[in-house]
């Protein structure tokens, strides 16, 4: 068989590509192409040490541009993971919340947490297209579903080092919502409640992971409430919180409580209560209590009438807190 000079030529190609590729090969270190690192995550719950999430999702976010990389973790201790050498800033979320949602993911500082839209009679188990009765000042807040307990971590600028042995990334997590609870005490009359619900105003809507900060803005998030014995109405919900630079731009902004009662006789009242000075003048803004003195509800005219609640017909009381 002849040997021509192409076949020299093929010959010499395959020889320097086979030489480059054990080069790339045998040598700790090789810029030619990308290269995944081994990487154990672990998660610092130091701040939420009762925490107890089905799995966590990471989000790693080139420094230099690019898409983000995306790794889903089960259980609350982390584990380990492949990814190219570099340097990325990185967000980690629950994977267990039923209620958050995202938005602006494509980038660090713009991943945005929030809930869906919603109507302030939620809490009393009405699906409806309407906000509802709102109380007055409120009108041109969004109202917005009140979040579940929601897990947030961020590291900024980590350095993922090419080597073959892996490296320890550890990510702090905290709640990233606001703990708020209430009592209303001393309510007359109580026990001829057929159902209640609850909503605050001036709430933020949403939740920067990223810059670990609530996004202005004034929504009023519904919640439930229920009887705890027979002068007490008690409840607990969760917020992003309230944005006290937005509150302070705001011209009146209040944060107003409403309670929303249907009587056994079917009608339908709302209580409406500035809990402002109590919201802003929490200790912990982060552990928020409500407390109102004193509420007399009416007697109903018959001893029930198989009324079922709606969006319309309610009767708005306001009702001064006495300190």
């Amino acid at each position: 068989m002849m040997t021509t000079k192409r076949h020299i030529l093929n010959a010499a190609v395959i020889a320097a590509t086979a030489a480059a590729l054990a080069s790339c090969e045998h040598k700790e270190l090789c810029y030619d192409h990308v290269h995944n690192a081994p990487v154990n995550v672990v998660f610092d719950w130091t701040n939420a040490p009762d925490a107890s999430p089905a799995g966590m999702n990471l989000y790693f976010y080139p420094v230099e541009g690019g898409e983000p990389i995306r790794f889903g973790l089960s259980g609350r201790d982390g584990g380990r993971i492949d990814i190219p050498d570099g340097t990325y800033d990185v967000v980690a979320v629950n994977t267990d919340s039923e209620t958050a949602l995202f938005r602006g993911t494509d980038s660090f500082a713009s991943f945005e947490i929030y809930t869906r839209e919603a109507s302030v009679l939620e809490g009393l188990g009405l699906m409806t297209t309407s906000r509802g009765p709102m109380a007055a000042g409120t009108e041109d807040e969004t109202v917005s579903l009140a979040p579940d307990l929601i897990y947030n971590g961020k590291l900024a600028t980590v350095e993922i080092p090419y080597t073959r042995e892996p490296v320890t990334i550890t990510i702090p997590v905290d709640e990233a919502v606001s703990n708020y609870t209430f009592d209303i005490i001393n309510v007359d009359n109580l026990k001829y409640v057929s159902s209640m619900s609850a909503s605050l105003s001036g709430m933020s809507g949403s939740y920067l992971a990223g810059q670990d900060v609530c996004t202005p803005g004034a929504h009023t998030v519904p919640f439930g409430a229920a009887a705890n014995g027979e002068t007490t109405i008690s409840g607990q919900f969760y917020t992003f919180g309230h944005c006290p630079d937005a509150d302070k731009t705001a011209s009146g902004r209040k944060h107003i409580f409403v309670l929303y009662v249907v009587q056994s006789d079917g009608k339908q009242v709302y209580y409406t209560f500035d809990v402002t000075d109590q919201v802003h003048g929490a200790k912990d803004p982060d552990n928020v209590h409500i407390l109102i003195d004193g509420l007399s509800l009416p007697k109903p005219i018959v001893n029930g009438s198989g009324m079922h609640p709606s969006v319309d017909g309610w009767e708005n009381e306001d009702v001064d807190i006495t300190m």
